[in-house]
């Protein structure tokens, strides 16, 4: 499986979608019906790393792709999780 990462849109990494998944870290919630956790983990060919909400300064989206099919997740902690799942609610 193959990860992108992006935030508000843009793409923040330089190899476009060529790191490989390894694992979500603990699940903080739903933003509008997409899942979110603390944290994931890729790695490619030089090295491993785990991404936070705290990576990037704020929280992040990740598309993970399978076999071309896409499934988008959300990077954040469970306040800004809640904070912005009430947010849109309100809306």
């Amino acid at each position: 499986m193959k990860v992108s990462i992006f935030q508000n849109g843009n793409l923040l990494h330089a190899n476009r979608g060529m790191f490989d998944f390894v694992g979500f870290g603990l699940p903080t919630g739903n933003v509008g019906g997409v899942p979110c956790f603390e944290s994931i983990t890729v790695e490619d060919a030089r090295f491993r790393r785990t991404i936070t909400g705290s990576t990037y300064g704020g929280p992040v989206s990740v598309c993970v792709r399978k076999n071309g099919v896409k499934r988008w997740y959300g990077i954040a902690d469970a306040q800004t999780v809640a904070e912005r799942e009430l947010a849109r609610v309100a809306k």
